[in-house]
């Protein structure tokens, strides 16, 4: 938001086409490092979640092969 203000306070003080060309181009750049930077984190958020969930769901599944071999020996 803050970004959204200074640049709109900024292309009210240019008055040459290539100022304000250069001052949307800083602000797309901006908005884009912010954007790969929150996606990052996301990234992140969802991998660390993603291990702290698979390795329960390993055991759980390493528990359920134990058990059906083990009945399927018995069985027999």
């Amino acid at each position: 938001m803050q970004t959204n203000l200074r640049a709109t306070q900024e292309l009210f003080r240019l008055t040459n086409p290539t100022a304000i060309i250069e001052m949307q181009q800083r602000f797309v750049r901006e908005h884009l490092d912010t954007v790969m930077q929150s996606t990052a984190t996301l990234v992140r958020a969802v991998r660390c979640t993603a291990n702290e969930t698979l390795h329960p769901l390993e055991a759980q599944v390493a528990q359920r092969q134990q058990a059906h071999h083990s009945y399927r020996t018995a069985a027999e």
